[in-house]
């Protein structure tokens, strides 16, 4: 299969330039190319072509001078590399169709996968860091979802992005969308702390009035001859006193031991706000 003509086409998605030739055993090779300059087509060789859709830029002669292109279109292809018609669709397009292009970065990824200083063609993709999309994710910019492809992963949504992306990429489906990260990765576990409480040894502090050490150790002390008499039957000649009177006489003194703001207040957790619009 000897080829002749050399065509130039540029890639719709890095804008490089790639060449191939025009087949001599397909006689509507020559005509069919050069009704195909100045639009874009789609060549379903990967192999060879891996953007896809492509740009016919020029279309080279054989038998013409060659400029600087055209020579190295020439140099590039050897003559036997011509692209079967079969692997080339029309689409009627004079120009590249822009494509917009989604960030899916990785909540837990580190900070230099994608920074504003890249562009998505370098990402270095993979499930733990980030993906590329061309999936419309306009509703979800700035929000975090999970994808139908790896359910146990969030991503933030970034974007659009127009240039640099690589794209055509592949698709994504977003099954649950999310505030932020916070609300879309499951609670961090408490870590269990062992404390040990040391012992009192400083006794001087004591703030209680004479008083009111009497009166405690008034209940303590019926309080405990109740007791053994409950117990071993011991009899008090002196039991004639009211127990309950004794046990509101000491309640009496606590509430007066008590200090403003030595109880804590009761602090109420509060769920973080993760509502959301509904998936579209």
């Amino acid at each position: 299969m000897s080829a002749k003509n050399c065509i130039i086409l540029q890639s719709c998605a890095t804008g490089n330039l790639a060449y191939t030739r025009s087949v001599a055993s397909e006689p509507l090779s020559e005509p069919f190319w050069t009704g195909l300059l100045n639009t874009v087509v789609q060549i379903t060789d990967p192999a060879n072509f891996p953007d896809i859709y492509y740009l016919v830029v020029e279309i080279c002669p054989t038998n013409g001078i060659p400029n600087t292109e055209c020579l190295e279109c020439f140099t590039s292809t050897p003559e036997a590399s011509g692209l079967p018609l079969e692997y080339v669709t029309p689409t009627g397009l004079t120009e590249c169709v822009t494509e917009n292009a989604y960030v899916l970065l990785n909540c837990k990824a580190a900070s230099n996968v994608f920074t504003q200083a890249m562009s998505p063609d370098q990402i270095v993709q993979s499930e733990t860091t980030a993906w590329v999309t061309s999936s419309d994710l306009a509703l979800y910019v700035g929000s975090v979802v999970n994808i139908a492809e790896y359910p146990d992963q969030c991503y933030q949504v970034l974007g659009p992005y127009t240039t640099q992306t690589g794209c055509p990429c592949n698709y994504y489906t977003v099954t649950n969308a999310f505030k932020d990260c916070e609300c879309c990765l499951p609670p961090v576990p408490e870590v269990f702390v062992r404390t040990t409480q040391k012992p009192a040894k400083d006794f001087t502090r004591t703030v209680e009035t004479e008083c009111e050490i009497r009166t405690i150790e008034k209940f303590a002390t019926n309080y405990y001859n109740y007791f053994k008499q409950l117990k071993y039957g011991l009899q008090n000649c002196c039991g004639d006193h009211d127990m309950d009177k004794l046990w509101m006489e000491m309640q009496m003194v606590k509430f007066n031991m008590m200090k403003n703001g030595t109880c804590a207040p009761v602090v109420t957790e509060t769920a973080p706000d993760c509502s959301i619009s509904p998936l579209a």
